[in-house]
């Protein structure tokens, strides 16, 4: 068990569709997030778990609405991500 889930403010698995374009997110807020331009979650390459945000850089994005999570102000904070680019 990570000690530092319940401080988490989003956790993008892509694993759990809510509805068309729209994911929740797993962290203890269940943030809404709607992919944008033909983003989506794909299951051909992942780090953590089955599932990944598959971009193609080209005005994709997956948005999430603002919420208090986010104020960071200036504390110390912490953002992972994997990323697997591709050229061509």
């Amino acid at each position: 068990m990570d000690p530092w889930a319940s401080n988490v403010s989003l956790l993008l698995p892509f694993d759990n569709a809510v509805g068309a374009g729209t994911y929740a997110d797993r962290s203890r807020y269940l943030h809404p997030v709607t992919a944008v331009g033909n983003a989506h979650p794909s299951r051909v390459r992942s780090r953590v778990g089955a599932w990944s945000g598959r971009f193609d850089g080209n005005g994709d994005a997956f948005e999430v609405t603002h919420h208090a999570a986010f104020a960071l102000g200036m504390q110390d904070f912490c953002a992972e991500a994997w990323v697997c680019p591709q050229s061509g």
